[in-house]
C-alpha cells in the first residue's frame, strides 16, 4: 500500500490553496492511501476520502458557510492532480484513487 501525506487544495470548495491537511478532532496529519483511504497518524480514524468533511476556513464560498462539508468529485479529481504536482506519488497512486472515486460516486456530489 502507498500512502502520502494529504497535501492539496479544498475538496469541498473551490477555493485553489494548498493544505497540509490534519484532523480537527486530535490534529493528526491526514495520509491518503492508494485505496482512497484518508487517515490520521494520531487517532488512527480511516475512512474513504470522500466520506470525511473538510474545512478550509475561506467563508468566501457557499460550500463552508455551515463549516465542515463533504468533498466532490470536482474538488477530489482537482486535489489528486495537485497532490501530483506536489507529492509526485509513486507508480499508479493516482489512478487507483481515481477508479476507485469513479466506482463510488453516487456517495458524493459531482461538482461544487
Amino acid at each position: 500500500m502507498v500512502k502520502v501525506r494529504f497535501q492539496s487544495s479544498c475538496p469541498s470548495c473551490r477555493n485553489p490553496e494548498f493544505y497540509f491537511w490534519v484532523h480537527n478532532n486530535c490534529n493528526g496529519d491526514l495520509y491518503l492511501d492508494n485505496r482512497a483511504m484518508l487517515s490520521c497518524n494520531s487517532c488512527y480514524r480511516e475512512d474513504y476520502i470522500f466520506r470525511w468533511k473538510f474545512d478550509c476556513g475561506n467563508r468566501e464560498y457557499d460550500a463552508h458557510r455551515g463549516g465542515f462539508e463533504k468533498g466532490c468529485l470536482q474538488g477530489f479529481l482537482m486535489c489528486l492532480s495537485n497532490l501530483g504536482k506536489l507529492e509526485n506519488p509513486p507508480g499508479n497512486f493516482i489512478l487507483e484513487v481515481t477508479q476507485i472515486l469513479m466506482q463510488h460516486q453516487n456517495e458524493f456530489k459531482q461538482n461544487y
